[in-house]
């Protein structure tokens, strides 16, 4: 394997900042939990909120692919990297994310809701899952 490294920017992040992302996943699968929990009440899960798209979905739906996502993305991590499961994890990730700030913007609801989505937790998978498909190990 040829060193890649530019100045101080390292070619994989996986093995560097595998930790926080590890941490960071288990934080996603965390919130997914609560969300199960917390959207079992009825009337909990508004439009007003998540948007016309994210609303014709069950709740458990949504708070099941990011339980199962984020637990694929942590097995993946944990060594030795599989990156194929790294890339499905943070890849179903990028595609839940996406469909509730599409959800938020297009079809009402909360705007906190499509920036969390879609500027924080969406950028965050994508170079998640960049990383994993360009390891080169």
């Amino acid at each position: 394997m040829a060193d890649r490294t530019i100045g101080w920017l390292a070619r994989n992040h996986l093995d560097r900042y595998r930790p926080l992302l590890m941490a960071m996943q288990i934080g996603a699968f965390l919130v997914g939990c609560i969300f199960y929990v917390l959207m079992s009440n009825p009337g909990t899960f508004r439009e007003d909120v998540w948007g016309g798209m994210a609303y014709s979905v069950p709740a458990k739906f949504w708070a099941l692919l990011n339980m199962s996502a984020s637990s694929m993305t942590v097995v993946g991590l944990a060594k030795p990297v599989r990156c194929r499961l790294v890339m499905i994890g943070a890849g179903i990730n990028c595609c839940q994310y996406a469909a509730l700030a599409w959800s938020v913007v297009f079809s009402g609801g909360d705007p906190v809701i499509g920036l969390y989505a879609g500027i924080i937790f969406l950028p965050l998978n994508l170079w998640l899952l960049t990383e994993a498909a360009t390891y080169d190990k």
